[in-house]
């Protein structure tokens, strides 16, 4: 048995959760922009670590040899890294039309367009496999739900 989440992925969220708590707890030591870049490289630090957790599952779940080479080469691990990339920038878009943030939606858009770039260049070896077709139809639906519920770039900041 693997847990979902060890304890080394726990301490990470931790301290991930902490340092943006800090960042918007004090606003008055920190200066504004030194805020957002803190608050940008933490949401990069856990696009990273979603990532790698999925690699993990990848190797755990699904017996892919926990190498670069071998999970490059999977159908399975690129599978989950193309479906969990469109869920985080589906998020991004609906999240930046709600709280009307232009550039947060252009950001999930740039990560579907990085999606299709991995589908036309990584993920065209295994096409014609199970994993490939499901991973397609995933992202193809996750797509559809993006363009139903954020069709366009917000007017705004």
């Amino acid at each position: 048995y693997v847990p979902v989440a060890s304890f080394f992925d726990v301490a990470q969220i931790a301290v991930i959760l902490a340092v943006h708590a800090w960042t918007k707890a004090a606003p008055l030591k920190l200066d504004a922009e030194l805020g957002k870049v803190v608050r940008m490289i933490l949401a990069g630090l856990a696009f990273v670590w979603l990532s790698a957790m999925a690699m993990r599952l990848a190797h755990h779940w699904g017996g892919v040899p926990f190498t670069a080479d071998a999970l490059i080469a999977s159908g399975l691990a690129q599978s989950m890294l193309s479906i969990l990339w469109t869920a985080i920038a589906l998020t991004l878009m609906i999240s930046a039309t709600r709280q009307v943030l232009r550039s947060r939606w252009f950001l999930g858009f740039a990560l579907l367009g990085v999606v299709g770039a991995k589908f036309v260049l990584v993920d065209v070896v295994n096409k014609g496999t199970v994993t490939w077709t499901l991973s397609l139809i995933g992202v193809g639906l996750l797509i559809l739900a993006a363009s139903y519920f954020s069709p366009a770039p917000p007017r705004g900041k």
